[in-house]
């Protein structure tokens, strides 16, 4: 199963994959993000780990890369909170054009959940009906 789970920075996406997968426990899961992934190739670099991977995967991104057959779940927190979280970790403002510009290139999602509640039971959904 690979599933991508997307939102705007500061959404609280790491924070909630990384807690999902400790109380879980969910065997041949793995977590990939693409702030992890460097240079020219970064997306493409992803897209084929992401895809070729032989364990279940829950890759994060704030737009989403097209990977056929993935899940998508898209993390819409409201804008107050998220960019206070933003604020907390990076210690500044998000840029509001650059904001806008990444919610403008998100790839559809088939999953809109806004809060981490709801994330949980989409995971618990997705992951239980592959294993």
């Amino acid at each position: 199963m690979k599933i991508q789970v997307i939102g705007l920075p500061g959404s609280g996406k790491t924070t909630y994959i990384k807690e999902y997968l400790d109380k879980k426990l969910i065997n041949n899961t793995i977590h990939y993000d693409t702030t992890n992934f460097f240079g020219e190739n970064f997306e493409q670099n992803f897209r084929n780990k992401v895809k070729y991977s032989k364990e279940n995967v829950i890759a994060e991104s704030a737009c989403g890369v097209y990977i056929p057959n993935s899940e998508v779940i898209r993390l819409d927190i409201p804008a107050d909170i998220r960019r206070r979280q933003y604020e907390n970790r990076e210690g500044e403002n998000l840029d509001i054009q650059y904001e806008s510009l990444l919610e403008t290139r998100m790839i559809p999602a088939k999953y809109t959940v806004t809060n981490k509640k709801a994330l949980f039971e989409v995971l618990d959904k997705l992951l239980v009906r592959n294993n």
